[in-house]
């Protein structure tokens, strides 16, 4: 199957190789829920008290 051709989605001024956050935007099919559940009470990355 052959994909459409996509423009450069990468600035040529920005060092991609330094350390530094980043976002990431994943897309699924539809919205389905496949990649993690989400729970209201999570801890993950907070201090417990």
């Amino acid at each position: 199957m052959d994909f459409p051709k996509r423009k450069q989605n990468r600035t040529n001024e920005f060092d991609y190789s330094s350390n530094g956050a980043y976002f990431i935007t994943i897309c699924v099919k539809d919205m389905k829920c496949i990649l993690a559940d989400i729970d209201v009470g999570a801890t993950i990355g907070r201090p417990e008290k």
